[in-house]
């Protein structure tokens, strides 16, 4: 005769999924209990108070953060700004920087324009005196 099945003779599984089934046996009967519908009270946690502390932890240290979001909002608005503020300086140093530029190349123009004044200047005196001389011919 074979060995008659029981749970204790079931492979054992890795995990369990929601629509898994569990094979529940108790002193009275047998059945199957959906995994979803497994509930694990306080009572059967050995581990439940120190879950209890860690929320109660948690709910301490949001009441000691909520006063400050507010100012850690302003905060991160100043930051805000305060980037938008970088950005436009160094765009500003930017178009100072081209504009520099600008007026260095128009400085070597005027320069230019000056000295060819001043060379037009010697040349009209250089003309006017030969002019002046051969009218005194």
């Amino acid at each position: 005769m074979a060995d008659p099945i029981t749970i204790k003779n079931l492979p054992t599984i890795n995990e369990i999924n929601t629509g898994d089934l569990l094979i529940v046996q108790t002193p009275t009967r047998t059945g199957v209990l959906k995994f979803e519908d497994f509930v694990v009270g306080e009572e059967h946690v050995s581990f439940f108070k120190d879950i209890q502390d860690l929320v109660t932890e948690v709910k301490l240290l949001s009441d000691d953060i909520a006063p400050h979001i507010d100012n850690i909002q302003k905060i991160t608005a100043i930051e805000q700004v305060s980037n938008g503020l970088t950005t436009n300086l160094q765009n500003i140093q930017t178009n100072i920087g081209e504009i520099d530029a600008k007026l260095t190349l128009i400085e070597a123009k005027v320069l230019t324009v000056e000295g060819t004044a001043s060379e037009n200047a010697a040349s009209i005196l250089a003309l006017d005196a030969r002019i002046t001389a051969l009218e005194a011919l």
